[in-house]
């Protein structure tokens, strides 16, 4: 029988991935119990083979479909296996196909232009697609970035383009931090770098 790992800090993360196996967001593992946990959910566990899981198989614990450092929740009467990765189809957390909006943007990028670096107010900030529209750019959310009005009509259709720090404009990360967790939870490692490397 397999010991019980009883969450820490560290273990206390669920990786989400989109309908298209890409990696959206990050949350706590008692936020993903809950998710998966609930009777109209179309959120699924991923097992270490790969398989799709709803709750009921995912806490069946004769099917030995868990990982080896299997995290768990504990109740006052009993341990949840904490899915570390999940695969949804809905649009409980941002991602997915959409254009990220600027309400996003501004939130994410704390209002800071990314050309300049100077912190403006929203009704002074723009969409800014990295690789222009005008040559094959789309709103895919890797191609959208935030800058204010100014940097963004001097830019134009140039690219690439070099920010503040003189490093070419890219997206904002996803997930700023998911990096730092796959030392603790190795079976995300290739959702992630399939994302960040190709």
């Amino acid at each position: 029988m397999r010991p019980f790992y009883i969450c820490s800090p560290q273990d206390n993360v669920v990786l989400i991935l989109s309908h298209f196996w890409t990696p959206i967001n990050i949350t706590t593992a008692r936020e993903g119990v809950k998710k998966i946990s609930s009777t109209s959910s179309n959120i699924k566990a991923i097992s270490p083979e790969g398989l799709i899981l709803n709750w009921q198989d995912w806490t069946d614990s004769s099917n030995r479909l868990h990982y080896d450092n299997q995290p768990f929740l504990r109740s006052s009467s009993a341990l949840y296996p904490v899915p570390t990765i999940l695969l949804t189809s809905s649009n409980w957390c941002y991602r997915g196909r959409d254009k990220p909006t600027i309400e996003y943007l501004y939130g994410r990028f704390k209002g800071m232009c990314q050309i300049c670096g100077a912190r403006f107010p929203l009704k002074k900030m723009s969409i800014e697609h990295i690789l222009p529209k005008s040559k094959g750019g789309d709103d895919d959310w890797f191609n959208i970035t935030m800058t204010c009005k100014c940097c963004n009509a001097r830019k134009g259709s140039i690219f690439p383009y070099r920010d503040y720090k003189g490093n070419n404009l890219i997206a904002p990360n996803p997930i700023p931090f998911f990096h730092s967790f796959v030392k603790d939870r190795p079976e995300w490692g290739k959702f992630l770098f399939k994302t960040t490397n190709g």
